[in-house]
């Protein structure tokens, strides 16, 4: 577990242990020697900087460039990502549709996209029924942005 994850559990157990004794279940806390000692962060997140994103959307592989193109430009979580489907591409307003549930304030909002990206996604889903996924977004990204990070040459920006 994450130093922060042990962190709540002891705070959360410590509580418990002077609830009990409190009420006379237990006579003296068990953990009341014990002090945790300050750990830092196993992983220190930073943005890309664009000289590595032009490398990734060089060396990427075309099906993946696009996915790529669109987590930058949009700032959308992959799960998000995964959600949008060809009814949320707005071409006339050159954006996305996001519906409630995908964002963080759970509210219908729109995200606008370069000209250019948004050209690109409206060719790629031409022909293609409104509920088939504007994005093809695997279980596994995270592996899948990893190798590419890794055949640009840089390390992985994210490990979890």
């Amino acid at each position: 577990m994450a130093p922060s994850t042990v962190k709540h559990h002891f705070t959360a157990l410590r509580g418990f242990l002077t609830w009990c004794v409190k009420r006379n279940y237990i006579k003296t806390d068990p953990l009341r020697s014990i002090r945790l000692t300050a750990a830092d962060p196993r992983l220190v997140r930073r943005a890309m900087t664009s000289r590595e994103v032009a490398i990734l959307l060089a060396t990427a592989p075309v099906e993946r460039r696009l996915l790529y193109e669109v987590a930058l430009d949009s700032a959308l979580r992959v799960g998000a990502l995964r959600a949008l489907r060809i009814a949320n591409l707005d071409v006339a307003h050159c954006g996305l549709r996001i519906e409630p549930g995908w964002n963080k304030n759970r509210t219908e909002d729109f995200c606008p996209l370069s000209p250019d990206l948004c050209e690109r996604l409206r060719v790629s889903a031409a022909g293609k029924p409104p509920d088939a996924p504007l994005l093809h977004v695997t279980k596994s990204q995270l592996h899948s942005f990893n190798r590419d990070m890794a055949r640009a040459g840089m390390v992985a920006a994210a490990t979890e």
